[in-house]
Parts: C-alpha cells; sequence; structure tokens
C-alpha cells in the first residue's frame, strides 16, 4: 500500500543520504590533516618550548623595563644637572656681572671679522660715547688721545703677533675737552688656522691714580730736594761743630790755663782773688760742657745706626764700669734677660745718662740706685730709680727741657742730658717719663725719682 507520507520519508531520507555522502567527501579530504595533529608527546614538548619562550620573554621584557627605568633615571639626573649648570652659570654670571659693576669695569668685544665692538653701559660712560646702535673699532680710536694712540696700536700688534694678552695705559678725549686715563686689558682668540677673530677685554678708569701718582711723584721731587737740603745742612753742622771745637773751645781753654797762671805767679793771693779765679775757671769749665753737650745734641742724627745683638746685662756693666760710681752707693742690676738687637751705643748712652744723674744729683754720699728691663713683644721697657731727693713735681714737665736745671747752685750741670736722652728715645719710637708714685700726689716732693723709658726693637 502506499501512502502520502512515504513521500516525505523517502525525501528525508535521500537528504540524509545527500548530507552523509557530502560528509564522507569532505573528512575523506580531512584524513591526511587529520593524520598530521601531533601525539600529546610532541603537543607537550611543544608546551614546554612554548613555555620557556614566554619565559625567556618575560626576562627580556623586565630588562627592557629596568633598562628603560635606568634611562629615565638618567636622563632626570642629567636634566637637573643641566638645570644645576644652568642655575650656577646664571649665578655666576650674576657675581661676574656684579663684580664687575662694583669694579666699574667697561668690558667690549672686538669681532675682528665685521670690525664691530660690543661694549657694555660703563664703556659708554668711559668713552662718552653718545649711544649709538652698533660700535665700530674706528669709534674707539677716535678717542684715543692722538699722544697716545701709536702707544696703543703697538701694544695690539705686539698682542696679536706673539699671543700675549694686550695692556695698555691711554687717555681718552671726552666731547667736553677734557680727558680721562684709562687701563686696557684684552686678549685675542683665533680660529683653527691660528688667524685672530675675536678680542675681548676691559676698561677701568684710572684718573685718579694717576693724579695720585702726579702727586707722589711730586713729593718724591720734594722729599729729594729736601734730603739734599738736609745733606747740606747736615754738611755745615760739621763745619759748624768743627768751629765750635777748635774756634770756641781753644779760647776757653786758654782763659782757664791764664787764670791758672795768674794763680801760680801771685804769690800772696787774698781769699777774694783766689775764689774769683776758681769761679772763672768753673765758669769756663761750664761753658765748655755747655758746648760740648750742644754738639752732641746737635750729632744725634749723625750717629752710626748700626744693630747689633747683645746681652743688656753686659751692656749695664760696661755702663757701670765707665762711670766710675762710688763703692758707697750700691747697684740693684737685672739679670737672665734675653739678648736685644739695636744700637748699642746709643741705648748705652741712654742708661749712662740716667744712671749717672742718679749718683751725681744724690743729696746723699751713698745710696741705692736699681735698674729695671723686660721685653714686651719688640719693645722694652727700662726704668732707672734712686733713693735720692727726688725732683719736685711741678719741675717734672720741664726737666726734658735744653738748658733746664733744678738748681741754679749745680755749676757742673748744663741741663742738656736729659734733651739728649728724650730725643735719642724718642728717635727709636719710645717714649721716657718720670713715672708717678702713690706718695707723690700726698705731698709736692717725694725722696728718689724713677725714670721709665720705652725702647722698640727693629723686628
Amino acid at each position: 500500500l502506499w501512502y502520502p507520507v512515504y513521500w516525505l520519508s523517502g525525501a528525508v531520507k535521500a537528504m540524509t543520504a545527500i548530507v552523509s555522502a557530502y560528509t564522507a567527501f569532505v573528512l575523506v579530504r580531512l584524513i591526511p590533516q587529520a593524520l598530521a595533529i601531533p601525539s600529546p608527546a610532541q603537543l607537550a614538548a611543544a608546551n614546554l618550548e612554548l613555555q620557556q619562550q614566554i619565559q625567556a620573554r618575560l626576562v627580556v621584557e623586565a630588562q627592557i623595563q629596568q633598562l628603560n627605568e635606568e634611562l629615565e633615571a638618567k636622563v632626570a639626573q642629567r636634566t637637573q644637572e643641566l638645570v644645576d649648570t644652568t642655575l650656577q652659570a646664571k649665578d655666576l654670571a650674576e657675581r661676574l656681572n656684579l663684580s664687575i659693576d662694583a669694579a666699574r669695569l667697561g668690558t667690549w668685544d672686538w669681532n675682528l671679522l665685521t670690525d664691530e665692538i660690543a661694549w657694555n653701559d660703563y664703556c659708554v660712560v668711559l668713552l662718552d660715547d653718545p649711544g649709538a646702535a652698533t660700535y665700530t673699532y674706528h669709534d674707539w680710536e677716535g678717542r684715543v688721545h692722538p699722544d697716545d694712540l701709536a702707544g696703543v696700536l703697538a701694544a695690539l700688534e705686539v698682542a696679536k703677533t706673539t699671543y700675549a694678552d694686550y695692556a695698555a695705559e691711554y687717555r681718552v678725549v671726552r666731547s667736553d675737552g677734557s680727558w680721562r686715563w684709562l687701563s686696557g686689558f684684552g686678549r685675542f682668540y683665533r680660529d683653527r688656522d691660528q688667524r685672530p677673530v675675536r678680542m675681548a677685554g676691559v676698561l677701568s678708569d684710572i684718573t685718579d691714580r694717576k693724579q695720585s701718582q702726579a702727586e707722589l711723584d711730586t713729593q718724591a721731587l720734594e722729599l729729594l730736594r729736601a734730603n739734599a737740603l738736609a745733606e747740606q745742612r747736615n754738611q755745615e753742622l760739621d763745619r759748624f761743630s768743627y768751629i765750635v771745637s777748635h774756634d770756641l773751645k781753644a779760647p776757653l781753654r786758654g782763659i782757664a790755663n791764664l787764670a791758672q797762671w795768674i794763680e801760680d805767679d801771685l804769690t800772696d793771693i787774698d781769699p777774694d782773688t783766689q775764689a774769683n779765679l776758681e769761679l772763672l775757671r768753673s765758669r769756663v769749665y761750664r761753658m765748655e760742657a755747655m758746648i760740648n753737650g750742644l754738639l752732641d745734641y746737635a750729632r744725634l742724627g749723625n750717629l752710626p745706626s748700626s744693630l747689633e745683638n747683645f746681652a743688656v746685662e753686659d751692656l749695664l756693666a760696661e755702663v757701670v764700669d765707665s762711670l766710675n760710681i762710688p763703692d758707697t752707693f750700691k747697684l740693684d742690676l737685672p739679670s737672665h734677660l734675653p739678648p736685644i738687637t739695636t744700637n748699642r751705643l746709643l741705648l748705652g748712652r741712654v742708661l749712662a745718662n740716667l744712671i749717672g744723674n742718679a749718683y751725681k744729683h744724690h743729696d746723699r754720699p751713698k745710696g741705692t740706685i736699681r735698674v729695671t728691663a723686660r721685653p714686651l713683644g719688640n719693645v722694652w721697657e727700662f726704668t732707672v730709680a734712686d733713693d735720692g731727693a727726688g725732683i719736685p713735681a711741678e719741675s717734672r714737665e720741664r726737666i726734658f727741657d735744653i738748658f733746664q736745671t733744678l738748681s741754679t747752685k749745680d755749676k757742673n750741670n748744663t741741663g742738656i742730658g736729659l734733651s739728649i736722652v728724650k730725643r735719642i728715645v724718642e728717635n727709636q719710637e719710645g717714649e721716657i717719663e718720670i713715672v708717678e708714685r702713690a706718695e707723690d700726689s700726698a705731698r709736692s716732693s717725694a725722696r728718689g725719682v724713677t725714670f721709665r723709658f720705652t725702647w722698640v726693637e727693629p723686628r
């Protein structure tokens, strides 16, 4: 029996058969590819190799990342260094400009290829330039004083040919006709072929220095004239000293001898006449002593100024030995002192005068004289003290004046000795004084006196 449903079933089966045939056809073509699929062992090996490649790539990526970070750090460091260098350069430039402004320097830069010169504002002031847009070598050359131009150009040529620095001092003429002294310093800069292509330098105003130099030269000339005049005066003084020594002292000695001869010739001489003759001789001796003192005072500037190194104790011993001080006087002298380097003759003269006065003008036949000395750096301090009659307070101001004596009864005292002492001490840049003691303020006169003086030892 045939039913309509069979048509449908047959159609489905036919279609299934067609699909199955097509599937078989496709599978036949895929069989070679299926046979080419690796085995599990091959897949495992491939998987392991892939993992190793992945791991190696991760290591490379990590290294690249590290290199990148290091590169970024170096870039940041270099950037910071460039920033710091820029700030330092700016700071140095500011300091340089400050120094240039403080020193009042004019800076200039000369391009030898274009002949143009660039200079700062102070150069404009120094050269009295009105302020043009550009400046050339001829602008500068036109301001140099004609009398100085040849020397400046010669200095430039020497610097260019000998590779030395340029230095010159010259005058520039200003618009009002006045002129100023300038000091120029510069240096040539060269290309690879050693040809000068640029020159840079500074200018400074030295007008005040030149004026001071001129004043110093004038003063030096005046000093030379003064020295020549002083030398002439010294020669005149020497001639005067010779005249005094021979032409004045000789008659005095003749008068003294004449008085002695008169006294010897008189067989019966009354006391008044004898006293007058002794007074005459004493006045002659006093006059001769005053002449000797004046000569000593005048010759102080001509005494030898040689320096010696010696012991102060040795000098004091020589001074005391030369004075013939009576044994009734006790001397207290310093010891264990360092050596001194100075003019031995002058120091000995001061000590001899002060120590001699201490016993010559003592009011008693015996007494004590005390000498001290101590170094204070390059200054020595000496004292000479005695226990004699002392010096009244009202007389201490004038005791160092020439021809000043405490008593008119002392016919042998010329009043010149302490003046010589003071002059010697002051010529050695020292000071001399009478030491004020506590008891001096209570009474106008006190026993004993202490002279203190300082003596500068040359370094």
